[in-house]
């Protein structure tokens, strides 16, 4: 009963809830940046916490995993690499520093809280 309370159905409920919010911000210019974004935030707090209860579990696997959207990006990327798009380079370069960048957020926001 612990696994299926403590672990499966807060993965469930947060991953319904990311992959909510996911649809919702693709709606939005940029859309997979912005979730992808949010997600490294999300789950740089999670990490600075480190902690195993439910609640991490729903927000740090369940909601950040179903919010991120990096499959998405790898396949505009491949995109715009096959079409010789000169910006293509800038686009990685500005997703993977700005993932980075909103983790090391997150974990200093967490580190605040802990």
């Amino acid at each position: 009963m612990t696994l299926l309370t403590h672990t499966l159905i807060p993965i469930i409920v947060g991953g319904f809830c990311g992959g909510v919010s996911r649809y919702t911000l693709s709606k939005l210019p940029h859309g997979t940046h912005v979730a992808n974004m949010f997600a490294c935030i999300v789950l740089g707090i999670v990490t600075a916490i480190a902690s195993h209860a439910p609640w991490a579990v729903f927000l740090g696997v369940g909601f950040a995993g179903a919010l991120s959207t990096w499959s998405t990006l790898a396949k505009e990327l491949g995109q715009h690499f096959k079409q010789h798009r000169p910006t293509a380079y800038l686009h990685a370069s500005i997703a993977v520093t700005t993932g980075m960048a909103m983790f090391v957020l997150g974990s200093a926001l967490g580190s605040l809280v802990h």
